[in-house]
């Protein structure tokens, strides 16, 4: 009998990390049942982005950029919207077997208002799933900070009504337990660790991109706030220079790996451009790669196994260079990053976003090259000690729509 799956999450805006635990969790549901239909609710679902990898496409309930949506609710809320399309979504979510909400950090209140932001997003879906006694997973979550009454109380509802709750680190399960939620959590490692990094071709650097005779250090980057711990500027020039001090000391090549490629926000969104601004300010403009091109998970995952470093600050671009055995330098910009390098053992190998220095990165990478083969071979035998329990979200799905 043909099982149903509904995925809503930060789906539609080629964000690697989202899309990747998607297709950990898909992938393992598909062995396990031969007749699965897999949907995924997203914005600008017209580009139909995951038809690629099997999945259906569907429109969820969010405006396609920011422009549209400015000083509205969600669409369908608003007076004198058409509600025709909840009507159908509600549908949608009545024909399912299981409605998966994640993975990743869903639950922020950087933007929220009674009908708009991710908070709500994920409310009013779990309000239509209880509607229509289809069952909710949240899948490999992220918690906080949450900084508003509204956005706990929220969280709290949104716990309160899920059949089983997953989250990702420890600290999530603290902050969800700091709510008040007295139900059960499992806390499981990031589902992207569920990545098979040898099942895929290995992909050669990008075209105009041969590494040569050189070494080459994977970077991954992305806008930061001042929220963050930095202004964005500042990371910038700090960005800049470091990468060329490590280019002199260590005579490598730079490949820029993007992350999320998302073309319909401010620009600075898409790493690319923020990867152009970095490259455009460093001296060594021979010894940069870069990427311009819209990679698939396993593109992407397949580009690291070529590298010997790796400087990251998108979270799970360390999670990608961890899965091929590359060790990394970690920027952390968000509690979650150092969560997932500690839970590697290379909580020494991360720097917060507002302790970032040029001198910092340089010493960073320089220990990290001299204990590089000992450091690859713990983080490889804690990866595949994790993998043995990435399966364990599959099985609560499992158990879900039985």
């Amino acid at each position: 009998m043909a099982k149903r799956v509904l995925f809503a999450g930060a789906y539609g805006i080629r964000s690697q990390g989202d899309d990747a635990a998607l297709l950990v969790l898909y992938r393992e549901l598909q062995r396990r049942h031969q007749h699965l239909e897999g949907v995924v609710l997203c914005r600008h679902a017209s580009e139909k982005l995951y038809a690629p990898y099997g999945l259906e496409v569907l429109p969820n309930f969010e405006y396609e950029s920011r422009a549209a949506g400015l000083g509205k609710w969600f669409q369908g809320f608003n007076h004198d919207d058409d509600r025709r399309h909840l009507h159908s979504l509600l549908r949608q979510i009545e024909r399912a077997d299981l409605l998966i909400l994640g993975a990743g950090n869903a639950f922020v209140d950087y933007t929220i208002d009674l009908l708009k932001g991710p908070i709500p997003y994920f409310v009013i879906l779990t309000l239509m799933a209880q509607m229509t006694d289809t069952p909710v997973l949240w899948f490999g979550i992220s918690i906080g900070p949450l900084t508003t009454d509204l956005g706990c109380r929220m969280t709290r509802l949104a716990a309160k009504l899920a059949d089983i709750i997953t989250v990702r680190d420890q600290g999530s399960l603290q902050y969800l337990r700091s709510l008040d939620h007295k139900g059960e959590i499992h806390l499981l490692p990031d589902p992207v660790l569920g990545l098979d990094p040898g099942s895929r071709p290995r992909h050669p650097f990008p075209t105009g991109c041969s590494g040569g005779e050189r070494q080459v250090f994977a970077v991954s980057v992305r806008a930061v706030t001042r929220q963050m711990g930095m202004d964005y500027q500042r990371y910038i020039d700090t960005m800049a220079s470091s990468l060329d001090q490590l280019i002199e000391h260590f005579n490598v090549n730079m490949l820029f790996i993007p992350h999320c490629t998302y073309e319909h926000g401010a620009p600075e969104q898409d790493d690319r451009t923020v990867a152009r601004a970095i490259s455009g300010r460093m001296q060594h403009h021979d010894s940069v790669l870069r990427v311009d091109d819209h990679l698939s998970v396993d593109e992407s995952l397949a580009l690291y196994r070529n590298c010997n470093l790796a400087i990251c600050t998108r979270l799970h671009a360390n999670v990608y260079a961890a899965i091929q055995g590359v060790p990394s330098v970690a920027i952390s910009y968000h509690p979650k990053v150092t969560s997932f390098m500690d839970f590697i053992g290379c909580d020494n190998y991360c720097i917060s976003l507002d302790h970032l220095l040029p001198e910092t990165i340089i010493h960073k990478t320089e220990d990290l090259m001299r204990n590089k083969i000992s450091v690859s071979a713990a983080v490889r035998n804690k990866i595949d000690r994790a993998r043995t329990e990435i399966n364990r979200y599959a099985d609560l799905a499992c158990d879900l729509m039985r």
